[in-house]
């Protein structure tokens, strides 16, 4: 199915301002951000941490971190699907998909805020750095 969104005619503009601007140096700084969002790593990520989580006998949060970031991976499939927006042409690394909604940008923000809402937890005297900084991570 597809649908054109009001903001989809800018993708073009944007994507031609952003390769106006393009340098070496940022691009390999983007692709390193943007592959902390990859759902394989995130999963891997995931897993390894809940294992953790359940050897030190904590098993609520273990599964509220798999079942988030399990039912995310599903929601964004389903609204790929649903809301079907092609990427600009002119990509070299990225596959021809649909780019709403971001999956990177979706495991970014659901594995690292609940990473960061955990930690949070065990360290409140911490919790204003601890969220800023992983905002600033997912932004």
């Amino acid at each position: 199915m597809y649908h054109q969104w009001p903001l989809t005619r800018y993708n073009h503009a944007i994507f031609y301002c952003l390769q106006s601007m393009h340098h070496q140096g940022l691009t390999a700084f983007a692709i390193t951000i943007t592959n902390l969002g990859f759902y394989k790593l995130v999963m891997l990520f995931t897993v390894v941490i809940s294992g953790v989580l359940i050897i030190h006998k904590n098993w609520k949060t273990a599964l509220c971190l798999l079942l988030s970031v399990g039912l995310a991976i599903v929601l964004v499939g389903i609204f790929k699907h649903l809301f079907h927006s092609p990427r600009p042409s002119g990509f070299t690394l990225v596959k021809s998909s649909s780019s709403f909604p971001s999956g990177h940008t979706t495991m970014a923000i659901v594995f690292f805020g609940c990473i960061a809402f955990y930690s949070a937890q065990l360290k409140p005297c911490w919790k204003k750095i601890i969220y800023t900084g992983t905002a600033i991570l997912i932004i």
